[in-house]
């Protein structure tokens, strides 16, 4: 018998449970050769946890050549992660100008903030996408 676990990264391991067949447990780590791990496209995640008490995560992904409009692609580009409150008002920033693709995790501490609807965007020349998130005292 097998198990296998994925963990958030998309990282897969298996571990052999059978001792008649290995001696010991093995656990073996598998890697692909391609970049299975990179999206596709941009990704913004839901901050976790939400709601939240002064700290919270937020995950993103930046694909590899990601495409423009008119279906080109480019190799890079100025990304931002913003927070703003609800009225719209710029609250902190979190990314400035990365421009390697990969998974990315991106911890924010709101102790200096009040209670209430915050939301946060991430931004490139041809793509913008905003989720909510409520910070709770």
């Amino acid at each position: 018998a097998v198990k296998m676990h994925i963990d958030s990264q998309g990282n897969r391991e298996i571990t052999f449970l059978n001792p008649e067949m290995i001696e010991d447990q093995t656990t073996l780590g598998i890697e692909d050769n391609e970049n299975t791990n990179i999206s596709d496209k941009f990704l913004l995640k839901q901050n976790f946890p939400n709601p939240f008490n002064s700290n919270t995560t937020i995950q993103f992904d930046i694909p590899l050549n990601p495409p423009l409009k008119g279906g080109t692609t480019q190799s890079g580009g100025y990304i931002s992660l913003n927070i703003y409150d609800v009225n719209g008002k710029e609250i902190a920033t979190l990314i400035d100008n990365i421009n390697t693709s990969g998974s990315y995790q991106v911890d924010w501490n709101a102790s200096s903030c009040p209670s209430g609807i915050y939301f946060y965007t991430l931004r490139t020349k041809d793509f913008a996408k905003t989720r909510k998130m409520l910070l709770l005292r």
